[in-house]
């Protein structure tokens, strides 16, 4: 049988009909409210000229147990004060307030159910939506 789509001789290896791209995870979608949450991991990445702190979390009862949602806290500073989200996260995570200059350490975020706020957001590049943990509302329990 003959092959009725040849590549033309003439496209090199690197023109753009012979590029390949891979498909990204698609970010899950859950109503807007409170939920009780782990944290899974939390990564430093690049993030429109600044550095972001990316936690993921996955919601541990109800209908949407096992769903994977991010939460985003902003990386850029030498220290955090109490007007910075990941401050305020961390002391719900250590159940009070640290003293200046003391270090932060992310194991404390670990292995506990906590309570979040989740609302829906749009992506910047594709305005798609996503659910995003913008608030740990309250420390639960240990797991």
């Amino acid at each position: 049988m003959e092959n009725v789509n040849p590549r033309p001789k003439s496209v090199k290896k690197n023109d753009s009909r012979s590029l390949k791209f891979k498909v990204g995870e698609c970010r899950s979608v859950v109503p807007p409210g409170e939920y009780k949450v782990r944290i899974i991991s939390i990564v430093k990445k690049p993030n429109f000229n600044r550095e972001i702190l990316v936690f993921l979390f996955e919601i541990v009862e109800g209908s949407h147990k096992g769903t994977q949602l991010n939460g985003f806290c902003n990386a850029d500073y030498k220290s955090f004060s109490s007007n910075t989200k990941f401050y305020q996260w961390y002391c719900v995570a250590i159940g009070e307030e640290p003293e200046p200059g003391d270090d932060i350490e992310l194991d404390a975020f670990f292995n506990k159910v906590y309570l979040a706020r989740v609302e829906i957001k749009s992506s910047r590049k594709t305005k798609n939506p996503f659910s995003n943990i913008t608030e740990l509302l309250e420390y639960i329990d240990d797991i």
